[in-house]
């Protein structure tokens, strides 16, 4: 029997299963301690448990693992290579005159040797800029840079071996190594695969509150861009609740290292809304970097997150859904697509992605079934390090409010159901029978029996859908 619900705006909904595996992805965090070259560290933490209780001082992370610091004074944004090596910004003296970028084992910390420390210089800038964000690219690292006193942003692209400028910036308008980004102090700096080929540019400015993403393509084809034009890249601007400093992929979302204090922790950033919510707290920690490592191989990605349709009882099925899987990590995915009710076929039920999205069609069968909620789950299973991924399908039969038992008709039996839900003076309304109230004013009266026998249409007739003025 399915679940039952009389409120008038019913639909089919699919929700799909969250997109992350426990004990999988691992997050690593940039602590500078007291900002001044002490207690420097690297930590992993545990991206899904919080601390119970918490600290005393209200920190609710958990470490799991602390790694020696790179760097002598500073410690700053943190990602991975290609080949999920982790590369630091590093300061190794507090007055910032010595800046580079430094490739560590990210399980022990170690140094690696080559290439040990990398100075990417921006020409012009006293002390060559003073480095803060890092981003690979697949085949380059991205820097920011402040300059001396804080006037600006900077951006450049160097080689993981030497901290050379690369293209673009070895061409004209960008031979002067390096061009103008907005804001005032850019802290993080993240990296987004697309756009042609190109990509864009996250990058976090502290000061005032907001993320910025950049369009890398106009770097490239654009030839009268303005390299002193700090707005000539933005497509897009957005503020939000915390001071934010290092940012990482965790799936579609970004997460924020924020610093010490009340508001300092670890947020979450939805591109999609421009909507952050705080994820852990950690009052105590300066914060700067975060890098999350996702497994090599495939990943099952699926896409949209929310499917929505509706069908009126007798009237026959829902309209096809699609949804997407793709592989969102590397080499080959090859799946299977199983679900578990008769009212729900998917086809294909199997496919393989090497990172195109491949569709898949979600028909409904309503025949003969009463109006009411059915749910069901879809299971994508393959060679990924995420399987199985679920997707959680609910269908919804639509009828009106006083077809209280979901036939399609309103006749004598949902009379009798309905009268035993009627409130007396000075009651409200308790579930189960709040779905007796088709004018949802909190009571079950004359109000509502008026709608009801506006719909009654008696044994066997589909009630007329338009009798009830909330349908």
């Amino acid at each position: 029997m399915p679940k039952r619900s009389l409120c008038t705006v019913v639909f089919l909904s699919v929700f799909l299963g969250t997109s992350v595996a426990l004990g999988q992805i691992r997050v690593w965090v940039a602590d500078q301690g007291d900002n001044q070259g002490g207690n420097n560290r690297i930590m992993e933490i545990d991206p899904f448990n919080e601390k119970t209780p918490p600290d005393p001082d209200g920190t609710d992370c958990i470490i799991l693992k602390t790694l020696p610091s790179p760097a002598g004074c500073f410690l700053d944004e943190l990602d991975f290579d290609a080949n999920y090596r982790m590369w630091a910004v590093v300061k190794d003296t507090c007055d910032q005159i010595i800046d580079g970028a430094r490739r560590i084992d990210k399980d022990t910390g170690a140094i690696d040797t080559p290439p040990g420390l990398i100075t990417p210089q921006f020409p012009g800038e006293t002390a060559g800029g003073i480095l803060e964000g890092l981003a690979w690219d697949g085949t380059g690292l991205w820097i920011t840079a402040v300059r001396d006193g804080l006037t600006g942003n900077m951006l450049t692209r160097v080689s993981p071996v030497d901290g050379s400028q690369i293209a673009p910036f070895t061409a004209p308008p960008l031979t002067g190594g390096k061009c103008n980004i907005p804001g005032t102090i850019a802290q993080g700096l993240l990296w987004e695969a697309g756009n042609s080929g190109y990509g864009w540019l996250w990058h976090s400015d502290v000061a005032a509150r907001k993320l910025y993403k950049l369009d890398v393509s106009r770097l490239f084809t654009n030839p009268t861009y303005n390299p002193a034009d700090p707005n000539g890249l933005t497509v897009a601007e957005y503020s939000v609740p915390c001071e934010p400093k290092g940012l990482a992929w965790m799936d579609t979302k970004i997460w924020i290292a924020a610093p010490r204090g009340l508001n300092g922790g670890i947020f979450e950033f939805d591109p999609a809304t421009g909507t952050t919510v705080k994820l852990f707290s950690t009052p105590s920690w300066h914060l700067d970097g975060i890098a999350i490592y996702r497994p090599p191989g495939p990943e099952i990605k699926l896409d949209p997150e929310v499917i929505t349709a509706s069908v009126w009882i007798a009237e026959g099925n829902p309209r096809d859904s699609v949804f997407t899987v793709t592989n969102n990590g590397s080499g080959t995915l090859d799946y299977t697509i199983n679900d578990d009710a008769d009212w729900l076929t998917v086809t294909p039920d199997s496919g393989s992605s090497t990172g195109s999205p491949h569709s898949h069609t979600m028909s409904f069968d309503a025949d003969g079934k009463l109006g009411g909620t059915y749910d069901a789950t879809i299971a994508v299973a393959g060679n990924a390090w995420n399987t199985d991924k679920y997707i959680a399908v609910s269908m919804t039969i639509r009828t009106v409010g006083p077809d209280v038992d979901g036939d399609g008709d309103v006749d004598q039996r949902d009379f009798g159901l309905f009268q035993v839900c009627l409130t007396q003076p000075g009651q409200t309304v308790q579930p189960p029978c709040d779905t007796a109230d088709f004018n949802h004013d909190g009571l079950v009266n004359q109000g509502d029996m008026t709608t009801f026998v506006d719909c009654l249409s008696g044994p066997g007739v589909l009630a007329d859908k338009t009798c009830d003025p909330s349908a």
